[in-house]
């Protein structure tokens, strides 16, 4: 990866791009395996969320994108329910 920024002039942020790409792709390639077609719940902040969702849905992944923060609250909102009602 260094040697191919230095060659190709990338900066780098571009360099960082290119290897969360790479990173991104080699995980969705051993996902087919584990997971076949069944959907996935793509849970994440933001940015990375979205490049993932990006290249989930290009490999022919069905995915449902939750933001974590809306997550954690339903979740701390459940737990309080249930230590209340204990």
């Amino acid at each position: 990866m260094r040697a191919r920024s230095l060659l190709e002039g990338l900066s780098p942020a571009g360099a960082r791009a290119r290897l969360s790409g790479e990173l991104i792709g080699a995980e969705l390639a051993s996902a087919r395996a584990r997971v076949g077609a069944a959907p996935l719940a793509l849970i994440g902040e933001g940015g990375l969320s979205a490049r993932y969702e990006a290249a989930l849905l290009r490999a022919g992944f069905a995915v449902e994108r939750f933001e974590v923060e809306a997550l954690t609250r339903a979740g701390l909102a459940a737990a309080r329910e249930t230590i209340r009602h204990a």
